[in-house]
């Protein structure tokens, strides 16, 4: 995804340079304040949701209301969550088919309450599902994430 926007012009800054169980962090509070420190356009947490077996496909999370924390990115976050909504299930990626319209807004979710910028957290699939495991850990999977990643970005900044 990465290589991706940046081929397309894109500025790209990871907070995690492998997916290893033993490179843990950065913190979701030091991703959000890295994204702040930058004046990111946005910050996308790209994530695996890990509920019932029978749950699969992707949701998006988008900061809820907590005063004094997150006034400044509960509006740009929704549209920025709605357009990532639309951009991937445009391109094809499966939705939820336990969260209503793929869209779920969170006053608990630290990364999202520390971010200053429009900011959302994309539930790809669920890693105890099967087929969504099987999506995800293999090279094509990997390559349909980015893809559908990257239309739901389009989609925000209009490119599409």
């Amino acid at each position: 995804l990465k290589r991706m926007l940046e081929a397309q012009g894109a500025e790209v800054h990871l907070t995690r340079t492998s997916n290893s169980r033993d490179a843990w962090g950065p913190c979701v509070w030091d991703r959000a304040l890295q994204a702040n420190r930058l004046g990111a356009d946005i910050m996308i947490n790209i994530h695996a949701d890990g509920s019932g077996r029978r749950n699969r496909g992707f949701f998006v999370l988008a900061p809820g209301l907590v005063k004094g924390w997150t006034e400044d990115v509960v509006k740009p976050g929704r549209k920025l969550a709605k357009a990532m909504i639309r951009g991937m299930t445009n391109a094809g990626a499966p939705p939820s088919n336990y969260i209503s319209d793929q869209l779920m807004i969170s006053k608990n979710v630290t990364g999202l309450n520390f971010s200053d910028v429009p900011t959302v957290t994309v539930e790809l699939g669920n890693m105890r599902n099967k087929a969504d495991a099987r999506l995800m850990t293999s090279d094509k999977g990997q390559r349909r994430y980015a893809r559908w990643l990257e239309a739901g970005i389009a989609t925000y900044f209009g490119v599409t």
